[in-house]
């Protein structure tokens, strides 16, 4: 069985510490061992919005009409990997031996990396992109929040 905390607050830290006391508590005092645990802890970033997400699919999908207006037919998976690319978001690196691989990062509901200020990045990158390098611009409402 897997919890995760949110602690935005030191009493949010004070209640998980409570809650963990009070379960190896219960597990004493009904016998039972130690309970071995792994805890991981992240710096708290605030997570992509829904609308924010939104907002980058309908950009890959006008920059997939802006390059089908001038001659080249991407899908939407291409485009979105060659944006993650071009802009930095993905790395390539060197090893030892001089081969070179890729470094992918994921915009994926569960991914550190889909942070509300990394999708922000790829979609200001897109709108730029699109104006500077193709001539057209990406208007998608400005809807979204981030």
């Amino acid at each position: 069985m897997s919890r995760e905390y949110e602690i935005l607050t030191e009493n949010d830290f004070d209640l998980m510490v409570a809650r963990f006391k009070s379960h190896f508590m219960a597990r004493k005092d009904a016998g039972q061992k130690f309970q071995k645990l792994r805890i991981t802890a992240k710096r708290w970033q605030k997570a992509k919005s829904s609308s924010q997400h939104r907002a980058y699919w309908r950009c890959i999908n006008v920059l997939k009409d802006n390059f089908l207006e001038l001659g080249y037919v991407f899908n939407q998976d291409q485009i979105h990997e060659y944006i993650k690319r071009v802009s930095g978001f993905t790395e390539t690196k060197e090893m030892p031996d001089g081969t070179t691989i890729m470094v992918c990062k994921s915009i994926a509901d569960k991914s550190d990396d889909a942070t509300a200020r990394n999708l922000q990045f790829l979609i200001d990158f897109m709108i730029q992109f699109s104006i500077e390098k193709l001539n057209m611009p990406i208007d998608i409402g400005g809807v979204y929040q981030h």
